[in-house]
């Protein structure tokens, strides 16, 4: 059993702090939707009206947070484009892969951080559903396995967050099982006489990585040494995995901080050519006893 390495809290706590005074001074900072006017969108109850607009609240507030309406009041395009785009895949998500929008963001008087929004329906087009999936150039996992994990079948109302979950899920399974270069790339093809969208999802796998070499700067020799030997007896030479790390790391983290996420405190470095990832570790020495 190895001892706990305290790693540092300090200096994350007053970072902490100051966020959360910030939030609290900068209430007014946050843009802010009064009224959202829906033009010819038809098909769309007040219920899926009400749920668009919070999504469209939501992703500001994620995005951009406290800080989200501090630019140029006179020029508001890229909030109208960002708009624009998720109303985009609001009506691609039920279906409407063809659909052509448009959203404007004006402001409302002199307060740059209170918009109006004009969310207009240009083209619904017709409504697509799902056909045939297929996942091409998979070697560490088969079609099927694949197939699986893809939350959207054959026959349902085509949704474009289905294939980014898919492609996501997709993702998280082969970096945890060391293939870190992984990359899915899918193409759409439309059969307009069964309105179906058939999808290739073509992969590339990258190859595995394996855990490389440990760089530790800022801490005691006695520190080091046991660091050392713990992931050159547990990690060095095995398959990478993000979870493997991090577990790695929460051997030695602080047990007062709970949430703390170690991999905060890590780099990591590529070797292409040894299909090798090292890591660096900096600790601050002024944080721990």
């Amino acid at each position: 059993m190895y001892r706990r390495l305290l790693l540092p809290i300090g200096l994350w706590s007053l970072v902490l702090c100051n966020l959360v005074a910030l939030s609290h001074s900068t209430d007014h900072l946050v843009l802010k939707i009064r009224r959202a006017t829906f033009i010819s969108a038809h098909s769309l109850n007040p219920a899926d009206k009400a749920k668009i607009v919070r999504d469209i609240r939501e992703h500001f507030f994620k995005s951009h947070g406290v800080l989200s309406c501090v630019f140029n009041p006179a020029d508001y395009s890229h909030v109208s484009d960002e708009v624009t785009e998720l109303l985009r895949e609001e009506y691609q998500n039920r279906g409407y892969f063809k659909v052509e929008v448009n959203a404007q963001a004006t402001p409302v008087g002199h307060n740059s951080c209170i918009i109006n929004l004009k969310l207009n329906l240009i083209n619904e087009g017709r409504q697509y559903r799902t056909g045939e999936i297929h996942w091409l150039g998979t070697k560490a996992f088969s079609e099927s396995e694949l197939l699986n994990l893809t939350p959207i079948r054959c026959g349902e109302i085509f949704k474009r967050e289905k294939i980014a979950q898919a492609l996501e899920t997709a993702r998280k399974l082969y970096a945890a099982h060391g293939y870190v270069n992984f990359t899915s790339i899918p193409n759409t093809i439309i059969d307009e006489d069964k309105a179906v969208i058939n999808l290739n999802i073509e992969v590339d796998e990258g190859g595995e990585f394996r855990f490389g070499n440990l760089n530790i700067a800022g801490l005691d020799e006695d520190r080091t040494k046991l660091l050392q030997e713990a992931w050159d007896k547990e990690l060095r030479g095995t398959l990478y995995s993000p979870d493997r790390l991090r577990n790695f790391y929460g051997q030695f983290s602080d047990p007062t901080w709970p949430d703390f996420d170690t991999l905060l405190f890590s780099g990591r470095r590529l070797n292409e050519a040894a299909h090798t990832i090292d890591i660096a570790l900096t600790v601050d020495t002024h944080s721990y006893p």
